[in-house]
This record gives structure tokens, C-alpha cells and sequence, in this order.
């Protein structure tokens, strides 16, 4: 196949059925003076962990100014945990962007003290990339700090969700998912195909995933978890106005991905989505319609391979302020439910961790490479190891891979 493809490619002779260069945007084309070289450091958003911004090197120099990024102190030696990022991409930044612009960065796992890029760059005998390849146009967007949105999760692509801008820096947004901790937020592009307006679900069909509610009371164990559809209101913004406290964001905000015609043929055809969605979600609860995502040009948004970690509603319980004693609920992702926790590789257990919500201990799993089978026969001190000493995180992961060993089990009996 790949030899087969080069050749069409270079020949420029494709079957039919082949969606050829044409079909795509042309890849942005940088200044031929100035070149990423490999072994240069930047600044980049990790995408398994969203919400961060770290310190990373450019690995390795693809052609058509593709890179392929690591982040410092997380790099596997054989590269398996290295991604590709095009040079004008939104997701990196020069050194010093996140000082300039009161971000926080992410110093190299293992860095102690405060980071500062001057002796980093000293201290690895490194040179940052020059500032004038990561130019980039700040279109009059208009997004500002407050703003009601619906965003896509990227870490669980099907799931659309009620989110707010949460911090502006140039073109680059922080989008925040009303109801859940910081530490699910994501960094993305003000023309990102993954933002929507406030209604666009509702418009198109789709569903939307409301906010995640939780008890006040924090001596009780479990979260509140909003499971029905909220009550129809006949007042538009002002209600939401009243409701949340800020206005929706304006449809004019977002970046048109399509021609005007099928703009056009989107709106002209939402019965007809409609019509699809509900035919789909009486088969599936799950509402896996991502026809009608793809259909807006919405790319995929993670990487081949990857097992992301997810926002969905799962019902799982939230660890008391007695978190030694108290029990917790597991929670498994639709690919989880359907594969033997022995089989799992470390990207799966580290969405195995974020989604019963022991997210802060992903990079410790990852970095000790532990798979499923290795999670499965960890021991509570090798646990309270792991993750720095902290005993009631390390009782709640234990109380978790207990499940997961009873789950085995029935698997087995299969």
C-alpha cells in the first residue's frame, strides 16, 4: 500500500475512489530561511493531557516541515511516546511564551526548584527554536473570558459538552467543561472545528452532554450526577443570561469550515440529521452519531492508536474526605468494558486512572511503563511508591485495581 500510494501521489494518478491532495488544505508554507532542526526546545500542549502546556523538544524533522515533538523527562528511549505536530501548528509555542502570557508551564518531570529556560537550555546544551517560526496571525476572533460555548472533548471525541472560555491568549483558547475540575480543561485554536456555538447541538440533533453536577455537601460519597434533559425555557438569552450568568457566545464567533453552500445545505438539512440521530440512538444509547460531526469537517482529533481518557457520565463515586475508608465505584470506558484489563498497555491504564478521576497520577503510571497486567499485580506499598507517599489516593487506585481483578476474572470465565 505504501509504495502503491507514494507512486499515485507522485504521479499524481489516483483511482476514483481515492480522496487525492486536491480534496484537502493546502499545508500552511513556512519562511525557507529559518528551519526547525532536531534537538531544538519549545513549548508545547501535551496531547494526552490537554490542560498543560510543557516543555518539550523537537525529536525529529519530517518532511513538508512535519516534527515529531517529545516532552522533556516523559520520552520513552525506543520514541513510542513521541507526536506529530506541522511546524504552524497552534499547539506549540517559543520558549518563554507561557512567562510572557502568565501560563503555567510544566517543567521536565524530575525538575526541581523553580524552571527558568535559561539554565534549562544551559544545563541541556540545547538552543530554543528561533521565535520567528512560530509566527502566527491572530484573527479578531472575538472570544472573550466568560463565554458559554459547546466543545467537544478531545480526550472522547463523540462527546460534545457545555464548556466557557476560560482564558484568552491571542488565538490560543482555554476551553473549561462547566462542572468538572481544571484539570480537565483543554487548550485549543479560536478556529478549532471543535468549538460550537451555544444551541448547535440542539439545532443539529446531537446530543449534548449538560454539565457535571455535584452534591455541596462534601461529606457525602457520591456525585450528584444530572442524567435527564433539563427543562425547554421560552426565553432564549436572557434566561440563559439569568441562568448562568453570562450571555452565549455568538454563532458569528466561529470559524466557517465549509463553503457557504453547504453552510447552506447543513441548515437546510436538519430534519433530515435529526431524523438520523434519533434512528441512532434508538440502537445505541451511546449516541455514537459522529456522521453528523464529520459532516461539518470536523478531523479526527487524536491520534491513531491512542485510548484517550473521557468526560462521560459514569456514575462513578467521588472519594470522601475519609478517602481511606471510603469504597469507590469503577468506571470504564466503552473500549475498557469490552477488553481484558490484562491486556491493556500503558496508555490504557493511564485513561483507566483519569477517568475514576486519579488523573494527577497518570505521568507516575507512564513513566514506570505500567501496562494492565503490571497495574493488576501491584501491591498497596508498591502503590503508596507510585504516586509519592500519598495514602489516601494510593488506597482509592488499590480499592480500583481490586475491581479490575474481579473483572478479570469473569473474563477468564469467557
Amino acid at each position: 500500500y505504501a509504495k502503491d500510494s507514494l507512486r499515485k501521489t507522485l504521479l499524481k494518478k489516483f483511482d476514483p475512489d481515492d480522496a487525492s491532495w486536491d480534496a484537502f488544505l493546502p499545508v500552511r508554507k513556512l519562511s525557507s530561511v529559518l528551519k526547525f532542526k532536531e534537538g531544538m526546545k519549545l513549548e508545547a500542549i501535551d496531547p494526552l493531557n490537554l490542560s498543560t502546556i510543557c516543555v518539550a523538544t523537537v525529536t525529529k524533522v519530517l518532511r513538508n516541515n512535519y516534527l515529531m515533538i517529545g516532552i522533556d523527562g516523559m520520552m520513552a528511549a525506543n520514541g513510542s511516546d513521541w507526536f506529530c505536530y506541522h511546524a504552524s501548528s497552534p499547539c506549540i509555542f517559543p520558549v518563554g511564551f507561557c512567562e510572557l502570557n502568565n501560563i503555567e508551564l510544566t517543567p521536565p518531570r524530575g525538575h526541581k526548584g523553580e524552571f527558568r529556560w535559561f539554565e534549562y537550555l544551559k544545563q541541556t546544551k540545547s538552543t530554543a527554536a528561533p521565535v520567528a517560526l512560530f509566527k502566527k496571525d491572530i484573527p479578531p476572533h472575538g472570544f472573550k473570558k466568560g463565554m458559554y460555548l459547546e466543545a467537544v472533548d478531545l480526550m472522547e471525541p463523540r462527546l460534545v459538552c457545555v464548556g466557557t472560555v476560560a482564558n484568552v491568549v491571542g488565538r490560543l483558547l482555554r476551553i473549561h467543561f462547566s462542572g468538572w475540575d481544571d484539570t480537565y480543561d483543554q487548550w485549543c485554536d479560536c478556529e478549532s472545528p471543535d468549538l460550537f456555538p451555544v444551541g448547535w447541538c440542539q439545532m443539529v440533533g446531537y446530543r449534548l452532554e449538560p454539565p457535571h453536577m455535584q452534591l455541596e455537601d462534601k461529606k457525602r460519597k457520591k456525585t450528584q450526577v444530572y442524567k435527564g434533559q433539563r427543562k425547554k425555557k421560552k426565553s432564549k438569552a436572557g434566561q440563559f443570561k439569568k441562568t448562568f450568568g453570562h450571555s452565549p457566545l455568538s454563532s458569528s464567533l466561529f470559524h466557517d469550515h465549509t463553503n457557504k453552500q453547504e453552510s447552506d445545505d447543513t441548515v437546510s438539512s436538519t430534519s433530515d440529521l435529526q431524523g438520523v440521530n434519533s434512528k441512532t440512538s434508538a440502537a445505541d444509547n451511546k449516541c455514537a452519531s459522529i456522521p453528523l460531526l464529520s459532516n461539518l469537517g470536523r478531523p479526527p482529533s487524536t491520534s491513531a492508536g491512542l485510548n484517550p481518557p473521557s468526560r462521560q457520565h459514569l456514575g462513578f463515586t467521588l472519594s470522601s474526605s475519609k478517602e481511606s475508608i471510603a469504597a469507590h465505584s469503577l468506571a470504564l470506558s466503552s473500549l475498557h468494558s469490552e477488553t481484558n484489563p490484562e491486556e491493556w498497555g500503558v496508555l490504557d491504564v493511564a485513561q483507566f486512572l483519569r477517568i475514576n478521576e486519579c488523573g494527577a497520577y497518570c505521568q507516575a503510571f507512564s513513566q514506570q511503563k505500567i501496562d494492565g497486567k503490571r497495574l493488576l499485580s501491584l501491591t498497596k506499598d508498591e502503590i503508596l511508591e507510585l504516586i509519592g507517599m500519598k495514602v489516601g489516593p494510593s488506597l482509592k487506585i488499590f480499592d480500583l485495581v481490586q475491581q479490575l481483578r474481579n473483572k478479570v476474572q469473569k473474563f477468564r470465565k469467557k
